[in-house]
């Protein structure tokens, strides 16, 4: 009895702290929606691609971690999905990045079709994930193939991309709202289904994922595919709080993959937990910090070229650095693993 309730007040104290954190962000994102963020330019799409990059990867990093623990076609799926939004995300902030003239493609409803469609086809692998750690195949499956993660990627990037193209015919607006509506539709069934797997009472082995956590991320992953079918007839600034919903969402992902892999490696529970927030705060940070800055305290413009380049030049020099030395050290030594890591600080030095 006393073993039961010992048990239930940690339950509590858990759940009290995720709707704590989850208070605290979903407040910064209205002060942040308050303060008039733009949402239609070229600069301020790249971004906001660049923190869903960065925050994918890094869920992906944290996935890739768990694989080498727990090799399982849940895991690998799971790191698929996050690889197939780092590849998406990633690739449309350096295309804005480079093309400062070219319109954004959320202004019309075939760019929202396509942001449709990369929530579908992650909520579908999330969803395959969740399945797989109820029920795991058999281990004669051709799930457990060793080149299923690279041909998943390769497969889901293939298919957005002809999809793109698809979206550069000039077919009309009604073709994306039917199929917008469609793939809308199976991203929010596929994401609450999910997040109900992860909740509902299970007999299985313990969690290799934070539950509640992760369950939110697709929770808010199933909200932000919500507010981009609304969007479909007529896209607006509402855009931006879909965005900032998934970069809420990437936030818990990290917590809920990289606190549970950390404590299950015997790393204490506080440093494990700060450790995955400190990830989220390096990447989000700075960006919330500066726009509340500029939409709030500072009204003027400053032009110094010097200070911000060699700013940049300083940051491009660190992560440029950091990457080569980890490739050498994997040329040494059989650590694969380190390979996402190289691309985050090869993207931050390339961004």
């Amino acid at each position: 009895m006393l073993e039961r309730r010992g048990e239930s007040a940690i339950a509590l104290n858990h759940t009290r702290h995720i709707a704590l954190s989850l208070i605290s962000l979903l407040s910064g994102l209205v002060v942040f929606l308050l303060s008039s963020p733009p949402w239609d330019t070229p600069g301020a799409a790249t971004v906001y691609y660049s923190i869903l990059a960065f925050l994918s990867i890094t869920v992906t990093v944290c996935g890739r971690a768990r694989i080498r623990t727990d090799p399982s076609p849940a895991h690998t799926l799971f790191v698929g999905g996050t690889q197939f939004a780092s590849v998406i995300f990633g690739g449309a902030a350096l295309f804005y990045l480079f093309n400062r003239d070219a319109p954004v493609t959320h202004l019309y409803t075939s760019g929202i079709f396509l942001n449709l469609v990369a929530f579908a086809i992650t909520g579908v692998t999330m969803f395959l994930y969740a399945y797989f750690q109820n029920h795991p195949p058999s281990e004669k499956s051709f799930l457990y193939n060793r080149y299923l993660l690279h041909l998943f990627v390769i497969f889901t990037v293939g298919l957005f991309v002809v999809l793109l193209i698809v979206s550069r015919i000039f077919l009309t607006a009604s073709f994306f709202l039917l199929w917008g509506y469609v793939t809308g539709a199976i991203a929010v069934t596929t994401y609450m289904s999910a997040a109900y797997l992860l909740l509902k009472p299970r007999t299985r082995i313990a969690d290799t994922h934070e539950p509640m956590r992760l369950a939110l991320t697709f929770i808010l992953l199933g909200a932000a595919s919500t507010i981009h079918i609304t969007l479909l007839p007529a896209p607006n600034s509402l855009w931006t709080l879909s965005i900032l919903l998934t970069i809420v969402a990437f936030i818990y992902a990290i917590v809920s993959t990289g606190y549970q892999y950390l404590f299950d490696i015997s790393v204490d529970e506080k440093i494990a937990y700060a450790i995955a927030v400190s990830i989220s705060a390096i990447v989000i940070g700075p960006f919330l910090i500066l726009q509340l800055i500029e939409g709030y305290i500072f009204m003027g413009t400053v032009v110094e070229i010097g200070a911000p380049l060699l700013i940049h030049i300083g940051g491009t020099i660190f992560a440029g650095s950091i990457a080569f030395s980890l490739f050498r050290k994997t040329r040494h030594r059989n650590v694969t693993f380190f390979a996402p890591l190289i691309s985050i600080l090869i993207f931050w030095t390339m961004a």
